[in-house]
């Protein structure tokens, strides 16, 4: 939804950037202005129904290059090796942090 509403104005990024669940209800930040709310349901219609459908259990729809979650690196995955590698030396008694520049 922000990647097509930013393709028509740079202050998309400003009202399109949270969505959440609420036990079964699907919350979504829409904008304020109603041609702006008509232009966001074109890009969120399509994702509607299966975002439903995961709420209510049905994990039958998959897309095709889905990968399962015991199978896929995640961004969780490489910051947990990240953070190991900085704070485990703690182990050896030596300090060595964290791989940033700062």
């Amino acid at each position: 939804m922000m990647q097509e509403s930013l393709k028509i104005t740079p202050f998309a990024m400003l009202s399109r950037s949270a969505a959440g669940i609420r036990g079964s209800t699907l919350i979504i930040n829409m904008p304020g202005n109603p041609n702006a709310v008509a232009e966001c349901m074109e890009a969120l219609l399509p994702a509607l129904k299966h975002a439903l459908k995961q709420i209510k259990g049905d994990k039958s729809e998959k897309h095709p290059k889905h990968v399962p979650h015991a199978e896929a690196t995640t961004p969780a995955d490489t910051w947990d090796r990240s953070y190991k590698s900085a704070y485990d030396a703690g182990e050896k008694k030596e300090e060595v942090g964290c791989s940033c520049t700062h």
